[in-house]
């Protein structure tokens, strides 16, 4: 009768177990139908998780070294292990090196790059792995778009003039993202000379901005910010020799009413769309009509 009764017991507690995985399963289900932008804490550099309504992901950099999977690990559910989207704006180590172990531990559909060579000695690492998993690649230019279901992305740079510049900031790829009338700009270390010519060039409007090149001031020039106006200002960033984020950067955001958001201070963060409002830490802004 023991022995009968404590396999009842058991029986009782596997199934409140599984009713409690599979409560998880339905609010991770649920919750996916709510876009969201994570921005990673990864040091000195920019890594960014847009995560869209049916599990599509577009991972926008991996930031220096392997910080990126803290991020992708609080951000995805243990066993999605599937990136449908990569884009490496430039080849510069603050950007890429983090791909290198994304690659590593998730399976990836497509990785967007600007056709540039890196010249750090790791980009031939990040051009193995993209090698040795058969991971396809493309090349992109400015006037692209490319839909993944409801979200439409705008490819506004390089252009074949801004692909010779001498360094690799300014041929780097921007990407308008738009959303359920949400418009984020990925800019990755564009300069004021590039800025300048993407205001001349398209509609820059957007709710949200990733500001270029960690906050230098040598970007996020006011022609820029009066071009963009975005309501949040997000600048990835950590110890640098640089100054980054520069007082001339965040004075010229202030002054176009835009809230900043840093990881070096802010940590990981976590940008909700929906109702139309964006909501950062629980705060509701409305967007851009």
């Amino acid at each position: 009768m023991r022995q009968f009764k404590r396999k009842r017991v058991i029986l009782f507690v596997g199934f409140v177990c599984a009713a409690y995985i599979a409560w998880l399963f339905i609010l991770e289900f649920q919750e996916e139908q709510t876009p969201a932008l994570y921005f990673f804490d990864v040091g000195q550099g920019d890594s960014a998780l847009l995560m869209l309504p049916k599990r599509t992901q577009i991972l926008i950099d991996g930031g220096p070294d392997q910080k990126v999977l803290a991020g992708l690990s609080r951000a995805l559910p243990f066993f999605d292990r599937h990136i449908e989207l990569v884009i490496l704006t430039h080849p510069q180590l603050d950007h890429f090196g983090g791909l290198i172990e994304v690659l590593e531990r998730y399976s990836v559909g497509v990785v967007l790059l600007n056709g540039r060579e890196g010249t750090a000695a790791a980009y031939q690492d990040f051009l193995r792995a993209l090698r040795e998993r058969n991971v396809p690649t493309r090349v992109v230019r400015e006037g692209e778009e490319i839909r993944l279901g409801d979200a439409l992305l705008s490819i506004l740079n390089p252009d074949e003039i801004s692909l010779q510049a001498e360094g690799l900031n300014d041929a780097g790829i921007v990407v308008m993202v738009s959303l359920g009338g949400v418009r984020a700009l990925f800019t990755g270390d564009i300069s004021a000379k590039t800025e300048k010519e993407l205001a001349e060039q398209y509609e820059l409007r957007a709710d949200i901005l990733k500001v270029p090149h960690h906050g230098s001031k040598y970007s996020s020039s006011d022609i820029f910010l009066d071009a963009v106006g975005p309501k949040i200002a997000l600048i990835g960033v950590g110890k640098n020799s640089y100054g980054h984020p520069t007082r001339e950067a965040l004075a010229r955001l202030a002054s176009h009413g835009s809230q900043i958001f840093r990881t070096d201070l802010n940590g990981m963060l976590k940008v909700v769309f929906g109702n139309g409002t964006i909501s950062v830490f629980g705060e509701k802004i409305p967007v851009v009509q």
